[in-house]
């Protein structure tokens, strides 16, 4: 077959076509490696993870590990979480051996920032507490201050550290010491320091103490001691002694833990009123051997507190031996389903209480209420001060002589017993012209809440202003 003219220009289209067709070879062999480049970067994993129910894994971490409901309300287990949920890579969880590690590193941190904490505190009032639990026994220091820039109370805890052998006082003394030194804090800086009416501690700042006016007498001697298994009331007829001498130590000034000293008032010096008038101990022994019956047979028997539950409404409660306002608490329950109480005692097969009972209790609780608010507003944490102190002495005596003027069938004689036992524990607090009684004095007129209020006799308010305006 013969082509028809033009043979040159259709030679030229043949060559152009081949070259046309080498080019989009090229091209297309470039294209499809940029497509693979481009799909290789948005290719997904091969794996998707899986959806967490977070819900579920908390409640099997509080049931597997029994640990309390209240632990999701706690702040640090709230820091925990929401610092987890902030991290970019997925946290390691740590060994044991490791914790170990980490909690020394911070308590080493912890230390150094303390010291430069109090290096930059003028004054500081620091607590000494000795206690057991599991049959080993412990001693905690803590140290507080008021922020100058914000007026806001700080705190610390200096130590809590084994004590092993006797709680003698001179090693008491020298503990508390050690802990003060190892925290740089000089005496110069600790205004002082609170501890309960232990004779140890009493004897140890009596003998190694700066004048606090620290006076030991027979009466004083009374140790309570908390026991985590076994709660006892424990009273020493004479000191802890020493059986190994030591370098010389000093403890700073002493002051008497008031919360404690009233628990001592109600549990110690009110059962003085049952010997001194047989009208207050008959009633007051059958009522508090009825109650202590149902708080006997309630702590021991599910079978009782379900009983107890259903008649009267409310659950049962049982007193804390070493807590005495847990006792006039406990009573207040009991008359508070009065109405049921004698219906339920019944069907606990238990003595159901006389209506002289019934009364003697109602008066029983009024008389004590001073001593049970007393403890109440000065055992607080947050805003109890040593401001505090006077004001609430003297409210508690206002507050018993109004109600011995209310002629009292059965508790007169608490009421006196009350009164002269605050008198006596906090003699130098109600004696204001006394100079052992400045410091409070000053922390109460200076506090704009009280002022001079809570001051009755003109006399003694011109005693006070001559301390506040002295240099």
């Amino acid at each position: 077959m013969q082509r028809k003219g033009h043979a040159d220009l259709l030679a030229e289209y043949e060559k152009l076509k081949i070259q046309h067709n080498k080019k989009r070879k090229c091209v297309g062999d470039a294209g499809e490696k940029s497509t693979s480049k481009i799909m290789k970067q948005l290719t997904l994993p091969a794996t998707l993870p899986k959806p967490v129910n977070f819900d579920r894994l908390l409640v099997n971490f509080l049931v597997d590990t029994m640990s309390p409901i209240s632990i999701v309300e706690n702040e640090s287990f709230k820091a925990l979480i929401e610092g987890a949920q902030q991290l970019t890579v997925p946290p390691k969880i740590i060994c044991r051996q490791t914790c170990n590690t980490k909690i020394a590193e911070q308590y080493t941190e912890y230390v150094e920032n303390t010291k430069e904490q109090l290096k930059k505190v003028d004054f500081i009032c620091t607590t000494a507490d000795i206690w057991s639990s599991s049959k080993r026994s412990y001693l905690g220091v803590t140290a507080h201050w008021i922020d100058c820039d914000t007026f806001d109370r700080k705190s610390v805890t200096l130590a809590c550290r084994r004590f092993k052998g006797t709680h003698s006082y001179d090693k008491v003394a020298e503990l508390i010491a050690e802990i003060h030194s190892e925290f740089d804090v000089k005496l110069s800086k600790i205004i002082n320091t609170i501890t309960d009416n232990g004779s140890n501690m009493v004897k140890a700042f009596k003998i190694y103490g700066q004048d606090s006016g620290t006076e030991l007498s027979e009466r004083d001697i009374e140790v309570m001691h908390d026991n985590g298994d076994d709660d006892n009331v424990l009273t020493l007829t004479q000191f802890p002694e020493s059986s190994d001498e030591f370098e010389e130590v000093q403890l700073p000034n002493h002051e008497r833990c008031a919360t404690h000293t009233l628990h001592l008032i109600a549990s110690k010096d009110m059962d003085k009123a049952r010997s001194q008038s047989n009208s207050y101990k008959k009633p007051y022994d059958a009522a508090r051997a009825k109650c202590q019956a149902v708080w006997n047979l309630c702590s021991r028997s599910p079978k009782a507190c379900e009983i107890y539950l259903e008649s009267t409404g409310k659950s049962s409660t049982s007193p804390c031996p070493t807590r005495w306002n847990s006792y006039h608490n406990c009573i207040q329950d009991l008359l508070a389903v009065k109405d049921t109480l004698n219906e339920t005692l019944k069907k606990l097969q238990l003595v159901i209480f006389k209506e002289i009972e019934i009364k003697f209790l109602h008066e029983y609780i009024s008389c004590s209420k001073p001593i049970a608010e007393g403890i109440r507003s000065l055992e607080g944490d947050k805003n109890t001060y040593y401001r505090c102190l006077i004001p609430e002495l003297m409210r508690m005596q206002r507050f018993l002589s109004s109600l011995q003027m209310d002629n009292p069938t059965y508790c007169d004689v608490l009421i006196e017993v009350v009164k002269e036992s605050l008198n006596r524990r906090f003699e130098r607090f109600y004696k204001l012209e006394e100079p052992k009684a400045k410091n409070g004095i000053i922390a109460s007129v200076s506090y704009p809440f009280f002022k001079m209020k809570w001051v009755c006799q003109k006399p003694t308010e011109n005693t006070l202003k001559k301390y506040l305006f002295q240099k």
